[in-house]
């Protein structure tokens, strides 16, 4: 995939819903898990070119913030276990 492409993708500005008006890059930083449920419900159109663009950009993203989520909680006690 050319460089391009990708810079295209990131800043296509999404025209609607909770990040109306923000860049796709930008909620790749915010909230993955949004642009997820965009991919699985975009059907046609720029948006899902861009979004099938950087899929693998969302994949990371989300892994990345699932990782930190639980390094976060680590050290704290288990309500069921502890």
């Amino acid at each position: 995939m050319d460089n391009f492409k990708k810079w295209d993708a990131l800043h296509t500005a999404l025209l609607f819903g909770k990040y109306k008006g923000e860049i796709i890059e930008t909620v790749l930083t915010e909230d993955p898990s949004y642009l997820q449920w965009l991919l699985e419900v975009s059907t046609q159109g720029a948006l899902l070119e861009s979004l099938e663009t950087i899929k693998e950009d969302i994949a990371q993203a989300i892994a990345l913030e699932r990782e930190n989520e639980l390094e976060a909680w680590a050290g704290f006690p288990d309500p069921v276990y502890d």
